[in-house]
C-alpha cells in the first residue's frame, strides 16, 4: 500500500540554512544480519481525495465514507495496509477514519502560520506520522518519532512525507525538492539545489525499496536510483498535478481536476477528468493486494550531520514564488531509465557531454536556452 523525535539539538543547530537533503538518524544504525522482507502491492484501484471532503473511488476500491463539511482544508488520504480502510487528514488535524482504519490519536492546533500537510501510517496499521508544512512531526500508536525539521528555516514548505516499508523511519519533501531522510530511510539525492520550472508537490519511494521519484506540479519526475517510466512534463495539462502514488513497474500521478496519469504497468481505473469535481484533488491512495515479498538488504549507515556553515542564494521558482537554496548539488548526472539527465549544462560538461540534440541522452528543454535544438553548446 503506497499512498502518499527529533534530531539531536547539535545537529538542528549546525543547520543555520536549510539542506538540500541529508540523512538524519536519532542514533546510529547498525546493519542487521537478516534481510527484511517488503511486502510489493499489485494494485486494484483508488480512492482520490477532493479538498471538502469527497472521496471518488475507482476500480476496486469501495468507498467506505467521507468527511465533507465538518472541518475545514482535507489535505491528505491515506491507505491502511490491508486496503479495506483509510484515515483522511485536514489541514487543522483533524483525522477521520472510515473501513478498518483506527483513531490513534490527532494532533493540536498549529500556530505562526504552519498547518499539516500528510500522514503516513506505520505497516502494521497500529499508527501513524502527521507532518506539518514546516516540518513537524507528530506520531501516535506505534509509530515513533525518528526526528523532525520543525527548528530549521525551510526553502520550500513540506508537501508530503512516506514512512519506510520497515516503519522505522520517513521521508519529507520540500516544494523546492529537498529530500529529508530520518531513521532508516535512506538519501538517494534531491532536487534541492536545482532551479525548477515548478514546485515539487510529492514523493514516492520505489516499492523495491531501493529509490523514489518526485512530481512537479508540471507532471515533471525526477527519477532517483528509480526507472523513469514517463511523465507528464512536456504536455499542457488543464490543471497541475497535486499527488501520486506508485506501484510495482510504474507510478501514477493525479490532476487537481481528477485527471489520472498513469505510467509503467500501474493500471488505469477511470478518471475525474471529464466531471471536474468543485475544489481540487489534494490526494490519491492505492488499493491491491499483497503479491510477493522483495528483499531490502539493510544498509550500515551513522549519523550525518549537515554542514556547519554554507552559502546560500536566492533562486526565483517560475511560479513566482522565491526560496533561498544551498549552493551543494545532491548529485551529478542520475540514470532515468536508459538516459541520462543533467541538472545542469555544467554537469553535462564536466561528463564530457556537449552539444546535445533533441533525442541525445540527456537533453531537454531547459537546458537549450536560446531554443535552437542543441544543448549545452561548446563556447
Amino acid at each position: 500500500m503506497f499512498s502518499r523525535r527529533r534530531v539531536c539539538a547539535l545537529v538542528l543547530s549546525a543547520l543555520a540554512a536549510v539542506t538540500v537533503g541529508y540523512r538524519f538518524d536519532s542514533v546510529a544504525q547498525a546493519a542487521d544480519a537478516s534481510a527484511q522482507s517488503i511486502p510489493i502491492t499489485a494494485v486494484s484501484g483508488y480512492w482520490m481525495l477532493s479538498a471538502d471532503g469527497h472521496v471518488f473511488a475507482f476500480g476496486n476500491a469501495a468507498k467506505l465514507g467521507e468527511s465533507v463539511g465538518s472541518l475545514p482544508g482535507r489535505v491528505d488520504l491515506v491507505a491502511t495496509p490491508t486496503g479495506a480502510g483509510y484515515w483522511v487528514l485536514s489541514e487543522t488535524g483533524g483525522i477521520f477514519a472510515f473501513g478498518d482504519a483506527k483513531i490513534h490519536g490527532a494532533p493540536a492546533a498549529l500556530a505562526g502560520g504552519d498547518r499539516y500537510v500528510s500522514m503516513a501510517p506505520t505497516p502494521d496499521g497500529g499508527g501513524y506520522w502527521v507532518f506539518s508544512a514546516k516540518g513537524r512531526v507528530v506520531p501516535f500508536g506505534t509509530a515513533q518519532s525518528f526526528g523532525d525539521m520543525s527548528g530549521v528555516p525551510l526553502n520550500g514548505r513540506i508537501l508530503d512525507s512516506v514512512a519506510t516499508p520497515t516503519g522505522k523511519g520517513y521521508w519529507m519533501v520540500g516544494s523546492d525538492g529537498g529530500i529529508f531522510s530520518f531513521g532508516d530511510a535512506r538519501f538517494f539525492g534531491s532536487m534541492g539545489g536545482t532551479r525548477l520550472n515548478k514546485p515539487v508537490t510529492s514523493m514516492v519511494p520505489d516499492p523495491d525499496g531501493s529509490g523514489y521519484w518526485l512530481v512537479a506540479s508540471d507532471g515533471g519526475i525526477f527519477a532517483f536510483q528509480a526507472p523513469f517510466f514517463g511523465s507528464m512534463g512536456s504536455t499542457r495539462l488543464n490543471r497541475p498535478v497535486s499527488a501520486m502514488v506508485g506501484g510495482p513497474g510504474g507510478y501514477l500521478m493525479v490532476g487537481e481536476d481528477g485527471g489520472i496519469f498513469s505510467f509503467g504497468s500501474v493500471p488505469f481505473f477511470g478518471s475525474l477528468g471529464a466531471n471536474p469535481p468543485a475544489t481540487p484533488i489534494v490526494a490519491v491512495a492505492v488499493a491491491g493486494q499483497s503479491i510477493v515479498s522483495a528483499l531490502l538488504q539493510p544498509a550500515t549507515t551513522t549519523t550525518t550531520a549537515a554542514p556547519a556553515s554554507s552559502t546560500t542564494t536566492t533562486a526565483l521558482v517560475r511560479d513566482g514564488t522565491t526560496s533561498t537554496t544551498m549552493k551543494i548539488k545532491p548529485s551529478t548526472t542520475t540514470t532515468r531509465g536508459s538516459g541520462v539527465w543533467y541538472a545542469n549544462c555544467n554537469e553535462a560538461w564536466s561528463a564530457g557531454a556537449r552539444n546535445l540534440r533533441k533525442g541525445d541522452p540527456g537533453f531537454r528543454p531547459a537546458l537549450d536556452g536560446d531554443h535552437d535544438g542543441v544543448a549545452c553548446e561548446s563556447g
